[in-house]
């Protein structure tokens, strides 16, 4: 038991001294990692994971929008540049960002996911062993994630300051609308296969 406690701590300590640098992404990941290298095209950094494994990976420049090495200042790579569609400033994208990150960790797509789980088996189950409307459900029920409005509830956000603004909404909502749509999708796909199951259980 003392040994397993000791090796978890030696693993943790491990981790912890390893994790010196910080890449934040612009779609609000942050990544702790040790970076190799940083040239005009992309990062190459290593990562260690719960095991100890190291591993080399790297992320093109205009998938990041700043590092911060271990003891030193934030080097932002993102600017404004209008032409290829970065119309926001270097203040806003970090409000964006924020929004992204609230989402990643306080939206819960399970309702949509639970919703879509029972449409589809009710719609697999009455489709006696049909095909189409099986498939039908879970690609309606998909495309309906695109319309209704992505409500950020108040207990996600993170920085007050941020609650009323339109960049950080923009943010939230682009983060939370794809767990949406990929739950819903996830959800109704897999209800439509266990009610197709089922009818074929029971009348079979």
């Amino acid at each position: 038991m003392k040994s397993s406690l000791s090796l978890a701590i030696c693993v943790l300590l491990s981790c912890t001294i390893y994790a010196q640098d910080v890449i934040l992404k612009m779609s609000g990941h942050e990544i702790d990692c040790k970076i190799t290298e940083v040239n005009d095209f992309e990062v190459r950094y290593e990562v260690k994971n719960k095991r100890g494994k190291v591993k080399t990976l790297s992320n093109p420049r205009s998938d990041i929008f700043s590092i911060t090495p271990k003891d030193s200042t934030e080097q932002v790579f993102y600017s404004q540049d209008t032409f290829i569609g970065d119309d926001f400033t270097v203040q806003e994208m970090r409000v964006y960002i924020a929004g992204e990150q609230d989402a990643l960790a306080g939206y819960d797509p399970r309702p949509t996911t639970y919703v879509g789980y029972g449409l589809g088996a009710a719609g697999g189950y009455l489709a006696e062993g049909g095909l189409i409307t099986p498939m039908i459900i879970p690609i309606t029920y998909t495309l309906f994630q695109l319309v209704p409005k992505v409500k950020i509830r108040e207990k996600t956000i993170s920085n007050p300051a941020h609650r009323f603004d339109e960049i950080y909404a923009m943010g939230y909502e682009s983060v939370a609308r794809s767990r949406k749509i990929l739950g819903g999708l996830k959800g109704s796909s897999i209800g439509a296969v266990a009610g197709v199951v089922v009818y074929f259980i029971i009348r079979g």
